[in-house]
């Protein structure tokens, strides 16, 4: 089902313009991308936007508003990682979090956690992007890459 709906909605775009995609990972959730999709996003021209930590908090802040309003929804998320990071590691995520602590618990999660946790494939098409896109705290414009 989740290879077909892939395919309906690349059939939606139009071969004349460029689709922007995040070069993550295979999974989406407990779902894994289509191979040939993967291999031809990571064979594509790539655009690496350079954050620094503050924005990349600032946007996750905006992208995540749900989990800043209801920590304990997160925590409940958080408790998924224990197995990769530890139930002390876990226990102060949430305690940032119930504290309010935002800025702290982002940049952590983002050091310990996502950042060390790019595929080795996505490091490499990032060392030879087609542009660099510097994002300064000030100026950074969400509109210019959606």
């Amino acid at each position: 089902m989740f290879d077909s709906l892939i395919w309906q909605a690349l059939h939606t775009f139009s071969p004349s313009r460029p689709v922007y995609v995040e070069a993550e990972s295979k999974k989406v959730g407990n779902l894994r991308v289509p191979e040939a999709l993967i291999a031809e996003m990571w064979r594509s021209p790539c655009i690496g936007l350079e954050a620094p930590l503050p924005v990349r908090v600032a946007l996750l802040k905006e992208e995540y508003a749900h989990f800043i309003a209801d920590p304990e929804t997160l925590s409940t998320q958080l408790d998924c990682l224990i197995g990769i990071h530890g139930r002390d590691t876990i226990e102060c995520w949430k305690r940032q979090a119930r504290a309010g602590a935002w800025n702290e618990f982002i940049e952590d999660v983002l050091l310990r956690h996502y950042d060390p946790g790019l595929p080795p494939l996505h490091a490499q098409a990032l060392l030879q992007p087609v542009e660099r896109i510097p994002a300064h705290s000030g100026t950074w414009q969400r509109s210019r890459v959606r």
